[in-house]
């Protein structure tokens, strides 16, 4: 589930030089009809969640006029994030925790971000 409070300044230990272009499927908005494709490069090492995260603000800065609003303009929303399934290739949830090498997320995979509602109830 997608973390609003992880911090994501952290760059010293990105090495550049091993990086992947990943394909993320996403609605900007909750209300819109078609998702948004963003094609990003992902170091292996870093935690999906970082990523994620850096990806949204780095859109939103080179988009500002449509935006991804994470919050969906209200609290007690989040998000999860799976792989795109195919013939050869089975849904795979991600941990948000874990890093794309963690995730045994590879290029040829398209990642699907789908908002959902927070469950307060406890067991």
């Amino acid at each position: 589930m997608y973390d609003k409070s992880q911090d994501i300044t952290n760059d010293n230990t990105i090495d550049y030089n091993q990086l992947k272009v990943v394909k993320m499927e996403l609605f900007k908005q909750e209300h819109d009809s078609e998702p948004v494709t963003i094609n990003a490069k992902a170091p292996y090492d870093m935690a999906f969640g970082i990523w994620f995260k850096r990806l949204l603000t780095d859109y939103n800065i080179k988009s500002p006029l449509s935006p991804i609003d994470p919050n969906n303009g209200s609290e007690g929303t989040g998000w999860i994030f799976y792989t795109k399934p195919s013939f050869f290739l089975p849904r795979n949830y991600i941990d948000y925790d874990k890093t794309f090498t963690g995730n045994k997320i590879s290029e040829r995979h398209t990642i699907i971000a789908k908002r959902v509602k927070e469950s307060t109830e406890q067991q």
